[in-house]
């Protein structure tokens, strides 16, 4: 396959059933989650199912300091497994920033709602999060779910604590 052909070794998610197996896991848990915030939020207020999505990624994810550690250590071949994905937010239930960037982005899918992902680094860190459209904010599950605050959901843009990588705004 092609990732192969670049030299990365995703052992993890080679195997067909493997794969389809998590996408199936996957895709139940956003189709109960986005089913949940719906029924929370019968206005469809863009702001408020932002704030559920967000609120969602959560309660639903633990950060994974061990595996953040990690990360550190390997080069970004070895970051291919399902741990760093919205699969490890929303089915197992513990990830790093990409995953929760991701989950968070899959689940604004699931809604209609407007969001990219964005890599580049906060406080000096490489880092991932969301950009969300109401008048271009940020929202970070991941710098929320850590400091045990939401002082990073609707954060301007152009706020200095985030310098986006060039050509790392993603609309999927």
């Amino acid at each position: 396959d092609i990732l192969s052909r670049h030299g990365y070794q995703i052992s993890r998610w080679t195997r067909t059933e493997d794969l389809e197996t998590r996408l199936k896991e996957l895709d139940e848990a956003l189709s109960t989650l986005s089913a949940a915030i719906r029924a929370q939020t019968p206005d469809n207020d863009p702001q408020t199912l932002y704030r559920a999505v967000h609120d969602a990624v959560i309660e639903t994810v633990e950060y994974d300091y061990t595996l953040s550690d990690y990360i550190d250590t390997v080069d970004t071949a070895e970051r291919m497994g399902p741990e760093y994905t919205a699969y490890g937010a929303l089915v197992e239930g513990s990830t790093v920033c990409y995953g929760y960037a991701s989950a968070f982005k899959l689940l604004c899918d699931r809604l209609d709602l407007p969001c990219w992902s964005v890599g580049g680094t906060s406080e000096g860190v490489g880092h991932q999060w969301n950009i969300v459209y109401l008048e271009n904010y940020i929202v970070d599950c991941t710098w929320d779910d850590t400091t045990g605050t939401d002082d990073y959901f609707l954060c301007p843009v152009d706020s200095p604590d985030y310098q986006i990588d060039n050509g790392s705004l993603y609309g999927w």
